[in-house]
């Protein structure tokens, strides 16, 4: 396991970012805590470890990773590790994601989804668009999502799951747990020109509830967890 400046040993620490909870804001404290080399940066179809191409020697010296993985990567790392997350409101995650992905002309689904009302969106059938039980799929780590592995894996696994609402208070307890310095932030990747959720057609509302039940109820688990983490 690796040292730096003599400071004690810590595990090397697994950021599981979620699309639209303020995962970008987060990356962005993460990477003033370790020193670019010592970060390994896993997005689009690099957050796959199976596939051999990071062998223990290639982890050697690693302190942070982070992307958009599911729960299970810290199996393929030869040091001790945990992990953090942030988990979001799920209506809100998933009206966020949408103004994101028809703005975004980089989006990878953004030709998919460009000419989609919302209520489209959330009823659409299809994994790319992240739309349906995201949160715990990437918590539990497995496909179905499995409501109660995703919370023994928060119970057992994670530092910190902290709260997309409660972002500053989670991460004051990311602080104290990891022993950072420095959590000054500027907001990144907000979605810009959406609509508050009060002014959301309630179908639109009632269609995104219907397809995140089990997200809603990690999501207040969660928060139950929180809550608790931050008692005096």
């Amino acid at each position: 396991m690796f040292q730096k400046n003599n400071s004690p040993q810590q595990p090397v620490l697994l950021f599981l970012h979620v699309h639209k909870t303020g995962g970008t804001t987060l990356r962005s404290i993460i990477n003033k805590q370790y020193p670019a080399e010592e970060c390994l940066f896993l997005y689009d179809q690099e957050h796959d470890m199976s596939n051999g191409k990071y062998p223990p020697n290639k982890l050697e010296g690693i302190r942070c990773i982070y992307g958009h993985f599911h729960f299970g990567i810290h199996r393929f790392i030869p040091q001790p590790s945990t992990y953090i997350t942030m988990l979001r409101d799920p209506v809100e995650r998933v009206v966020s994601l949408y103004y994101h992905v028809t703005q975004n002309r980089m989006d990878p689904i953004h030709e998919q989804v460009k000419n989609m009302s919302m209520l489209e969106f959330a009823s659409a059938n299809n994994r790319e668009f992240n739309n349906s039980d995201l949160q715990t799929y990437l918590i539990s780590g497995v496909y179905p999502p499995d409501l109660e592995r995703a919370k023994k894996n928060m119970q057992k696994h994670f530092s910190v799951v902290g709260i997309t609402e409660m972002f500053d208070e989670s991460l004051k307890l990311m602080q104290k747990k990891l022993g950072w310095h420095d959590i000054s932030y500027t907001k990144i990747n907000q979605t810009a020109n959406r609509l508050p959720l009060q002014s959301i057609e309630k179908k639109v509302i009632d269609q995104i509830v219907s397809r995140n039940t089990l997200d809603i109820q990690l999501y207040r688990y969660a928060q139950q967890l929180l809550k608790k983490q931050l008692q005096p």
